[in-house]
């Protein structure tokens, strides 16, 4: 995010009128300048980890010195 934001919540809810609900519960205890809402219309991704091998972090083999 860029711009002017100080804030980003991501609330899940079953329907709009839950989020109308939120919204004017959060507004009473935290009264705000400006606010911007974005909703996700369906669910395009199901996870949010990123696969990593599992030797990805380890040390490298030391090679042996000859001597």
């Amino acid at each position: 995010m860029a711009g002017d934001v100080d804030y980003v919540l991501r609330v899940a809810v079953a329907d709009m009128a839950e989020y109308d609900s939120f919204y004017k519960r959060l507004i009473a205890v935290a009264p705000m300048k400006n606010v911007t809402s974005r909703f996700a219309m369906e669910r395009i991704k199901h996870t949010t980890a990123y696969p990593l091998h599992p030797h990805a972090f380890r040390d490298p083999p030391r090679l042996r010195q000859r001597g």
